[in-house]
């Protein structure tokens, strides 16, 4: 789970995501993440990447450069 201030973004390894997007499944994971005081819940279908937000400032950052140079 990532900690976005009030939303709580899932990040499940790719070969459980059909599992969990069921929606009794997800049902549970919104219970639980709201029970931990989040407000808002997400579930990554990328599913977990170690790294991501790594990747994620890199392609902020490149558009940003992208935007400033046109």
């Amino acid at each position: 789970v990532r900690h976005h201030g009030e939303l709580a973004t899932v990040e499940l390894a790719p070969d459980e995501l059909d599992h969990w997007i069921d929606a009794r499944q997800a049902a549970r994971v919104r219970h639980a993440v709201l029970s931990a005081g989040f407000r808002r819940v997400a579930l990554d279908l990328c599913g977990f990447r170690s790294g991501s937000l790594n990747v994620l400032g890199l392609t902020r950052r490149e558009s940003r450069g992208a935007a400033g140079g046109a």
